[in-house]
């Protein structure tokens, strides 16, 4: 079985973050850069699918918001003449971006925001997050721990019934932070490899490949400089065991 996690094309957010707050998160669309990116994604793509000869549409699912659909129209005319008619695709929102609710709004704030007021949510919310930083909420917004149970429920739900049904191959096209919640949702990684897997770039893609007990997760493609790569993401990193258990606080 196969799954390949696409990253969304450069976005206007990620060259001004402001944008984020002027145009809305779900509207924030790629660039100029991040069309050559999402074309270049499907140009590798279809030597990918040619060389594992791959001759049916994998199934695919998007997320809801704009950057990740615009970066797979992209792809699509990259990879389109490598098979026969159109692809199914399946939108979900559970792979839309984690939610940074209020966090943009305290960075650029416009004079309607008490400065006051500003500075101390500012505090609060740095206080809250500084020895919580995987299940602290970003004001009015989410946890990476809550976007780790949206990764883990498409996983356990949608995903298992159509490995069920018979599909073996897949291409999810989605964010940076879900990348990173859906591969320690399936590998079982502990909570503390976030930091080591890191948020992939613009493009990257990600496969998960082999059977149960017996998977691989690799890097294939860095998006940004829009190469082939070869980079196990999980190598170092060690799951939870009576070794790596942390010792007790006290002699007995």
């Amino acid at each position: 079985m196969r799954i390949l996690l696409g990253r969304h094309a450069e976005s206007d957010g990620n060259v001004d973050a402001q944008n984020y707050v002027k145009i809305g998160d779900a509207r924030t669309g790629i660039t100029e850069q991040g069309c050559r990116q999402a074309i270049a994604m499907g140009e590798f793509l279809a030597d990918y699918y040619k060389n594992t000869q791959t001759v049916q549409w994998p199934s695919i699912f998007v997320s809801s918001y704009l950057r990740p659909q615009q970066t797979f129209r992209g792809v699509y005319e990259g990879i389109r003449d490598n098979f026969i008619g159109e692809p199914k695709l399946k939108e979900d929102v559970r792979l839309i971006e984690k939610f940074f609710g209020a966090a943009s709004h305290l960075a650029f704030a416009d004079d309607k925001v008490d400065p006051d007021v500003k500075r101390a949510l500012e505090v609060l919310s740095k206080r809250t997050y500084l020895n919580d930083a995987f299940s602290a909420s970003h004001l009015f917004g989410e946890s990476t721990l809550n976007t780790f149970v949206r990764a883990k429920q498409f996983i356990e739900g949608t995903l298992a019934r159509d490995i069920e049904e018979g599909q073996d191959d897949f291409l999810i096209m989605t964010h940076g932070a879900v990348i990173q919640a859906f591969i320690m949702a399936w590998a079982h990684l502990p909570m503390a490899s976030k930091g080591k897997l890191g948020n992939p770039n613009n493009c990257d893609v990600i496969v998960i490949e082999g059977e149960p007990k017996n998977w691989t997760i690799r890097k294939v493609y860095d998006g940004e400089a829009m190469k082939p790569v070869d980079i196990d993401l999980v190598a170092s990193i060690d799951h939870l065991s009576v070794q790596t258990l942390p010792p007790l606080p006290h002699q007995i």
